[in-house]
């Protein structure tokens, strides 16, 4: 991977299932095995931060919480970015702990169903991240095969709405990643250079702007 792209691209990797699903008692060796694996990249300033994308059955309680934490400090000194798939995570005193801990927030786009994330537009961290799954709701917990739940195609002006959002979770951050999930059929690629076109044109139309006169 980091030889196959240029100087100054960067990753960011989404941590192992044993990790963030199975909360195995081994946790903490297989973050120090996830690591190791990364230093090609880590060497090579190629690695944005580390992923910890966390199952609908992660529920918000003092234990989970703490597994966060403790996460936090197993993969340090890598940027750790969260995303939550249960709605009860989505309140100020996460938002707090994930700030004084300088863990990021992931932001998503994903099918508005009962106990799903809403699409806020949170940072907690000098990195802001943003995720789009696609709005497949009818094959989102219906499904035969798992890609079935990322086939889904944004529409112009599906991701135009995200740009207020991603103007104001961007202002003060260091950097900001965009992925897109809804990978079936390169779907991911096409919404991708969507969004570039989107944010490019809007970027544009804000340089052209008048300035206000102050009296």
């Amino acid at each position: 991977m980091e030889e196959k792209t240029p100087p100054g691209f960067q990753f960011v990797i989404k941590a192992h299932e044993s990790i963030t699903h199975q909360h195995s008692k081994d946790y903490k060796i297989n973050c120090q095995k996830f690591k190791e694996a990364l230093q090609p990249l880590e060497e090579n300033v190629k690695l944005g931060g580390i992923l910890a994308q966390f199952p609908y059955s992660f529920q918000n309680n003092k234990e989970n919480r703490k597994y966060l934490l403790d996460l936090k400090e197993s993969f340090s000194p890598f940027p750790l970015i969260a995303e939550f798939r249960r709605r009860e995570w989505q309140q100020e005193a996460l938002f707090k702990l994930l700030q004084e801990n300088n863990i990021a927030y992931t932001c998503v786009d994903e099918p508005q169903l009962k106990g799903l994330m809403t699409p806020l537009a949170v940072r907690t961290a000098p990195l802001a991240y943003l995720r789009f799954h696609g709005r497949n709701s009818s094959s989102w917990w219906n499904h035969k095969k798992p890609y079935e739940r990322y086939n889904y195609l944004y529409s112009q002006e599906e991701l135009a709405e995200w740009v207020p959002r991603i103007n104001k979770i961007r202002q003060g951050a260091e950097k900001l990643f965009i992925s897109f999930n809804n990978h079936f059929q390169a779907q991911a690629v096409a919404n991708a250079r969507m969004m570039q076109k989107i944010l490019k044109k809007a970027e544009s139309q804000n340089d052209k702007m008048p300035t206000r006169k102050q009296q």
